[in-house]
């Protein structure tokens, strides 16, 4: 048995955990209407412009991509990165106003693009790591953008050349063009292996070791390649061919271009897939998730009342964890949605009187038994989404946590009635527990409401 104590009156804060370090933070658990059910988070953003995107998420669950400034000397975007304990962080640029973050590796090097000093019209590829931002140079002087980096540090992005443009690689402090590249072309993916997607003269390819294969469209003349994962599949979307000519995406395999159709109307664009083949996306202006051969409407695994409208999906990692985009209260943001497993839980005392003096509300969560509960994170465990605990045992032997809440402070949010209450925390590894439990909760006058 391990045993958690907190210690020091400052720990013991009845606020969000994440308020320690960052106000900006808003958590929102949904209970979800479709198969799956995730905890979505609200990044928000650095400043006082309602607008952020998330672009890129690694395996550890950091999240890159930007957000708008405050007006005066610090307007413009600016790249940025989250994560579970320090919040959003500003990436800063390459000397001018503007920078945006499209890609992070595990190790947790950045790449995207800025603009420079004095130069706003002149844009570089960077990449952040160590807490500094670099620029990764040009093949020809002009723009460049990177997109992508591999678990290799290798970065995959585009230049602009006096007279087109051209995917580029970047490893090792250098950058060259791809070999057997021929017309204006555009990177967008890198996997581990070294293979690069994107598109060349409007058509996707897949270029490895020298070797450029075209993937081919839907039928139509154009098609566009937007990542690729570690067994070599590959998301985009194309022309279906007709006229009008709509794009749908799709899903290449083994030399076979799949369409994945799309939630309604005639457009759709993927542009993520992780190692399990799942695959992100926008489709009629929402965000999707495809698996098991099925498009689903994020916004399906949303409450009812939710105010979260999920635009598009730009990234899912090998946990299943999807960065995003969407309208909140009016105000575009950038989200992380995280898939939620749900726990056993057993609440005492489970009639609780407001007028009695005891000390201590004890939860007795039991983790399923594909997960281990010395896995979880002590830290993230929370009652109502804002109560720390006293005192938390993990009894491995069982797979149970027990959590002990101060009596005093959760008084302070009860109301007499039937109250549900909910406890929920993360393992090490990202992945969000919850666990429910009613009790009675007894007015001064020992009335039940």
């Amino acid at each position: 048995m391990r045993t958690y104590k907190n210690r020091g009156k400052e720990e013991l804060s009845p606020r969000k955990v994440f308020l320690l370090i960052l106000t900006f933070l808003t958590f929102v658990v949904c209970p979800v209407r479709a198969t799956s059910e995730y905890y979505i988070i609200d990044i928000r953003t650095l400043g006082e412009d309602p607008e952020s995107k998330a672009f890129g998420i690694n395996d550890r669950g950091q999240v890159v991509g930007y957000s708008g400034m405050v007006q005066g000397p610090e307007e413009g975007r600016r790249a940025f990165i989250w994560d579970s304990t320090n919040g959003i962080r500003s990436l800063g640029t390459l000397g001018g106003n503007h920078s945006e973050a499209y890609g992070i590796n595990n190790a947790g090097q950045v790449v995207g693009r800025s603009t420079l000093l004095g130069r706003e019209g002149d844009v570089r590829g960077f990449i952040w790591e160590n807490g500094s931002m670099s620029d990764l140079g040009t093949l020809e002087g002009g723009w460049t953008e990177a997109h992508e980096i591999n678990n290799s540090r290798e970065v995959v992005g585009y230049s602009v050349l006096s007279s087109s443009v051209t995917a580029f690689l970047w490893k090792n402090g250098s950058m060259s063009n791809l070999e057997s590249l021929i017309g204006n072309s555009h990177g967008y993916a890198i996997n581990d292996a070294g293979q690069i997607v994107g598109y060349v003269n409007s058509v996707a390819f897949m270029w490895e070791n020298g070797i450029t294969t075209l993937l081919g469209t839907l039928g139509g003349n154009r098609s566009y390649a937007w990542d690729i994962n570690n067994n070599g599949q590959i998301v985009g979307s194309s022309g279906t061919g007709g006229y009008p000519s709509y794009f749908h995406a799709f899903f290449w395999e083994n030399s076979t271009i799949t369409d994945l159709g799309t939630l309604s109307g005639n457009w759709s664009e993927a542009y993520s897939i992780n190692d399990t083949g799942q695959i992100v996306g926008q489709s009629a202006g929402h965000a999707f998730l495809w698996e098991n051969d099925t498009m689903t409407d994020l916004n399906e695994f949303l409450p009812i009342g939710s105010e979260w409208l999920l635009l598009e999906a730009t990234a899912i990692n090998n946990k299943g964890q999807i960065v995003g985009c969407g309208y909140i209260s009016g105000k575009l943001h950038a989200f992380l949605m995280t898939p939620l497993i749900y726990a056993d839980m057993d609440i005492k005392p489970n009639a609780l009187n407001l007028e009695n003096k005891g000390r201590w509300v004890t939860c007795e969560i039991s983790i399923p038994e594909d997960f281990n509960v010395a896995n979880v994170n002590s830290a993230s465990v929370r009652l109502q989404g804002e109560i720390q605990p006293d005192w938390i045992w993990f009894h491995e032997n069982q797979n149970v946590l027990m959590a002990k809440f101060n009596r005093s402070v959760l008084q302070e949010v009860l109301e007499p009635g039937e109250v549900e209450l909910t406890v929920r925390g993360s393992f090490e590894n990202g992945t969000y527990f919850q666990g429910s439990d009613t009790i009675k909760v007894i007015d001064k006058g020992h009335k039940e409401k």
